[in-house]
């Protein structure tokens, strides 16, 4: 009688399977919400999770004894790796909270093109070596053992690496040019600077770089045993919670409103670049009565101390189009909308600090009156602002400083 080794729980499986169970779980969750609400990102974001717990599942299987207890099994030629597919669904995750008016499109299916091509080429290795003669005799078929592991594994790889690394600058590339966007219209920004997909980009870019630190290592330096390489597949798990704890429970309300408000009301503003403003060059020619007339109604409607001001209210109330006000700002003032808005509201917080506004109410208080939406929003401007944080600046109070900037009153 041979008493079977699987399952072994020991340090080495158990933590990734109760890791990877709750990605699952996790999956589940974000899978009834898309069922629920129709999201595209919850979607896209469970598929991650789903394929990226389904590549470490042949090597939890292999941690808890499997192959050492059935050495003629044929799971490897359906535990495949579906890699050619982290990186289309971290773009679209990505694209569907930048962009959530753009649904899926036919075109969209050259982004999955490859893994099903691939999962198409397993199929058929499996066809043909279930019918080749000593099949059920070993673990892997005639094609599996002289060509797909010789030669496809070595391309694979490399195609893997290759489409993550191009998928994952594709997506810091969208993240960057929304964050543009967000500043160019929303004076506070702190809802809306996106810091989840910031992290979720982070945290996948570090794990496939540890992952490839590995495999160069594995292959070109020397040969890694499995307890060594055991460290990559609990950092995959470990990021699959995060990503999926994280995916679920943070509140995105806010940013789909405003991202929906941005794509579907407002048109891409003129941005000025950051070496535009920092080249001390003139800026450029704009209607200097259309400069005149905002400046004179910043002054006089204090349109600033509306916490959820954006670029359209502040048109609209002038009665020009966006386009107009953006150029204004951004090439005559050369200024980014969230940093014009945001100067006049820390030149309303020093005066009341000046005044003695934080001897009737908190520091916070004072903020919030001055229209920014949050002690981190607030904190972030005076120290980027001032070069030092307003518990410094109190202290400083009693020297007064220069006078800064027109008044606001």
């Amino acid at each position: 009688m041979i008493l079977l080794s699987f399952p072994e729980f020991n340090q080495y499986s158990t933590p990734l399977l109760i890791l990877i169970v709750q990605g699952y779980l996790l999956a589940l969750l974000l899978f009834l919400r898309f069922r629920k609400k129709g999201r595209e990102a919850d979607l896209w974001l469970a598929l991650l999770l789903m394929v990226q717990g389904f590549n470490s599942t042949s090597y939890i299987i292999g941690f808890m004894g499997w192959y050492d207890t059935f050495t003629n099994t044929k799971v490897n030629y359906f535990l495949i790796s579906l890699y050619l597919a982290l990186g289309p669904f971290i773009y679209l995750y990505v694209r569907s909270l930048t962009k959530p008016t753009q649904r899926w499109r036919i075109r969209d299916w050259w982004h999955l093109i490859p893994i099903l091509t691939y999962v198409a080429y397993r199929i058929l290795v499996w066809l043909y070596d279930k019918n080749q003669p000593g099949y059920w005799d070993q673990q892997n078929g005639a094609f599996e053992t002289a060509i797909d592991m010789v030669y496809v594994d070595p391309f694979l790889s490399a195609a893997e690496t290759i489409s993550i690394t191009a998928y994952l600058i594709a997506s810091g590339v969208l993240f960057l040019r929304y964050r543009q966007r967000i500043h160019a219209y929303f004076s506070n920004t702190y809802r809306v600077e996106l810091g989840w997909i910031r992290n979720f980009l982070v945290a996948y870019a570090c794990l496939f770089v540890f992952q490839y630190v590995l495999l160069v290592i594995d292959t070109q330096i020397v040969s890694l045993h499995w307890t060594q390489r055991w460290w990559g597949h609990i950092l995959s798990a470990v990021v699959i919670l995060y990503v999926g704890f994280q995916g679920y429970y943070t509140n995105l309300e806010a940013l789909y409103a405003k991202t929906l408000e941005l794509d579907g009301h407002l048109p891409v503003p003129p941005a000025a670049t950051t070496r535009d403003m920092n080249s001390g060059q003139p800026a450029e020619t704009v209607d200097a009565d259309l400069i005149e007339r905002l400046e004179h109604y910043m002054v006089e409607k204090k349109p600033w101390l509306n916490p959820d001001l954006t670029l359209n209210d502040l048109a609209a109330e002038l009665q020009i189009s966006p386009g107009s006000l953006s150029q204004v700002i951004n090439k005559g003032l050369q200024q980014r909308f969230n940093e014009y808005i945001n100067n006049y509201r820390l030149q309303a917080v020093t005066q009341a600090l000046r005044e003695g506004a934080h001897q009737r109410m908190s520091l916070l208080g004072v903020a919030l009156d001055c229209g920014f939406n949050s002690k981190a929003t607030f904190n972030r401007v005076f120290r980027k602002q001032l070069g030092q944080t307003p518990s410094e600046f109190l202290g400083q109070l009693k020297y007064p400083p220069a006078s800064e900037g027109k008044s606001i009153e």
